[in-house]
C-alpha cells in the first residue's frame, strides 16, 4: 500500500531479516506475530521485512492487517525474489548480515525463541 523500494536500499546499514509469506500459506500466518514482537523489541538493531509470496495486493495487505504486523512488507508477485534466494518451501526467511551477505535461508515456520536465536547465532543481535 506505499511506495515501492528496492531491497537494496535496505542493505548494508543493518542486519535484514526478510521474511516470505503469503495469505494462502497458514504456518505464514501463524508465524507473522512472532515476527512482531521481535521487531518491536529490537526496534531499529534489525530491519524485518515482509515479502508477500504469489499474492494480489488485496490478499497481501488483508494478511499483514489480519495478522497486526507493522514492520513493512512488499510484494513478491512474480515469485522471482523467492527464487533468487533459493527457498525451498513457505514460509522462507533470509538473514542478511549488516554488510549485505546472505547468511542463511531458513524454510519452514519460525517460532518466536527460533528467530531470536537465529537472530543471535547468525547476526550478532540479542
Amino acid at each position: 500500500g506505499g511506495t515501492d523500494r528496492a531491497l537494496g536500499e535496505l542493505l548494508g546499514t543493518r542486519p535484514v531479516v526478510l521474511n516470505f509469506f503469503a495469505s494462502w500459506c497458514a504456518p505464514c500466518i501463524e508465524e507473522m506475530p512472532a515476527f512482531e514482537q521481535v521487531h518491536r523489541s529490537l526496534g531499529d538493531r534489525v530491519a524485518i521485512v515482509g515479502m508477500a509470496y504469489r499474492d494480489s495486493a488485496a490478499d497481501a495487505l488483508a494478511t499483514v492487517a489480519r495478522t497486526g504486523v507493522t514492520y513493512p512488507a512488499y510484494a513478491d508477485a512474480e515469485g522471482s525474489a523467492l527464487t533468487w534466494f533459493g527457498g525451498l518451501s513457505m514460509p522462507a526467511t533470509v538473514f542478511i548480515d549488516a554488510a549485505g551477505e546472505v547468511v542463511d535461508v531458513h524454510s519452514g515456520a519460525l517460532t518466536e525463541d527460533a528467530l531470536r536465536g537465529k537472530l543471535r547465532d547468525l547476526l550478532g543481535v540479542a
